[in-house]
């Protein structure tokens, strides 16, 4: 190989290896320290307690919604209606069995989170655990949309709720 093609191939790959490193390099000192908290996702809600009294409304409560048999896309088109209505936003996924029509998971059936869900949703409350972050909703095929639904509800027993980041501080 002639000594000139030789050089000038050189001279190229070092220079593609410098620009190469000049990159990586300028990544990697304008990236967030570890442990900074930047790169780290916010939570979807904040767990508070409420008292009997304290009113709630959908402001103070993250739903999550799963699919329950519906069509493709049924839970998270629900959950922006909720989100509509004011409700915080959790996960979205699909249940592990089918529901007719829509169904408030939660291990207590006078859970006043689930009261106020249930009424938007003409759904059925269910004892039992959840499935993500917030109230449970699982959707059927037979959900035919939301419904009027209550303004706010009352705490009839003392315990937690699972409220959007913004609205963390409570009643």
């Amino acid at each position: 190989m002639d000594p000139r093609v030789r050089s000038t191939v050189t001279l190229a790959v070092l220079a593609v290896l410098l620009v190469g490193g000049a990159l990586w390099g300028l990544n990697a000192v304008t990236a967030p320290f570890p442990g900074s908290g930047e790169d780290e996702e916010a939570p979807l809600c904040t767990v508070r307690p409420v008292a009997v009294g304290d009113e709630i409304t959908p402001g103070d409560v993250t739903v999550s919604v799963f699919n329950g048999g519906a069509g493709d896309g049924a839970a998270g088109q629900t959950l922006g209606r909720l989100e509509r209505r004011g409700f915080g936003v959790g996960e979205t996924g699909n249940a592990p069995q089918r529901v007719p029509r829509a169904q408030v998971w939660t291990p207590d059936r006078g859970d006043a989170a689930a009261v106020l869900v249930a009424s938007h949703l003409g759904a059925e409350i269910v004892e039992r655990e959840g499935l993500g972050v917030g109230t449970t909703v699982v959707v059927g095929p037979e959900l035919d949309g939301l419904r009027r639904g209550l303004r706010s509800t009352t705490v009839e027993v003392d315990g937690t709720v699972c409220s959007p980041p913004s609205s963390a501080t409570g009643p």
